[in-house]
């Protein structure tokens, strides 16, 4: 029951986070937004690592890789999808997240020969297909499909699936270091 509760936290905060990162976006700019989110992520992730775990040490593949995943996940694609935030909209941006089960279970089986079940990939598609009917409802309204949002956000979506990807595979390399650690890194 407990991870239940963490579970609701978390989307909780995550939802709270994208409005005050999207108010954020539009008073100043997405790159001084993002790289507020990455020192308050930098430093709670410090204090957290200091008072619990400590640190590990690390060999240099997945070292790099975790460093490499936050620069393209969280630095280069948070600023598509900050951007995406500003011009479509969170709720909008936060629906092409459903892309990212499709680009994940693709990649996973290419990499790492990761087969999904039929169901997953079944609610995957209905995800998709609610997707477009909100695109489209949004197009008989305002007569334009928002092509650059759109693109903006599959774009951040896309670097952060791809982030997750070298994420799991430093995990799969150094399995001791914690989540807090690799979110650090």
């Amino acid at each position: 029951m407990t991870s239940l509760y963490f579970a609701l936290a978390s989307n909780i905060s995550f939802a709270l986070a994208i409005i005050i990162y999207t108010s954020m976006s539009h008073k100043t700019t997405v790159l001084w937004t993002n790289c507020v989110k990455s020192l308050t992520a930098v430093i709670a992730f410090s204090f957290t690592i200091l008072l619990t775990t400590g640190w590990h040490s690390l060999h240099f593949t997945p070292f790099f890789l975790l460093f490499l995943s936050g620069g393209l996940g969280l630095a280069i694609g948070d600023q598509f999808l900050l951007k995406a935030f500003t011009i479509i909209g969170p709720a909008r941006t936060m629906v092409l997240f459903s892309f990212q089960p499709l680009f994940m279970g693709v990649m996973a089986y290419i990499l790492f020969q990761q087969k999904m079940a039929t169901h997953r990939w079944i609610a995957i598609f209905f995800l998709i297909g609610c997707l477009m009917i909100f695109s489209y409802e949004r197009y008989r309204i305002h007569r334009h499909w928002g092509i650059k949002g759109i693109s903006f956000a599959l774009i951040g979506v896309l670097m952060d699936g791809i982030g997750i990807l070298m994420t799991r595979y430093s995990f799969d390399h150094a399995p001791f270091i914690t989540s807090f650690e690799g979110n650090f890194y």
